[in-house]
């Protein structure tokens, strides 16, 4: 019998959506993070981003949505 684990991983697509919601357009998120607009189109369609552009996103997430880091939502991998 196999053991699977449950990976958690934070949800871009719905990070971005959250932030559209508030009315913060891919591309005002992407030219605060300094990255090209498809960029975002990539992470939604569930690439990873860099660290540090995660960490940047998370952050302007927070700041935007006035929730917190543990809030952000998740989804299994």
């Amino acid at each position: 019998m196999r053991r699977t684990d449950t990976i958690l991983r934070t949800d871009w697509f719905r990070i971005l959506t959250d932030l559209a919601r508030e009315e913060w357009p891919h591309k005002n998120v992407a030219d605060h993070l300094g990255v090209p607009p498809s960029t975002l189109l990539g992470w939604k369609a569930g690439s990873e981003p860099k660290h540090v552009d995660g960490e940047r996103l998370l952050d302007l997430w927070r700041a935007i949505t006035k929730r917190e880091r543990g809030d952000r939502p998740l989804t299994m991998c």
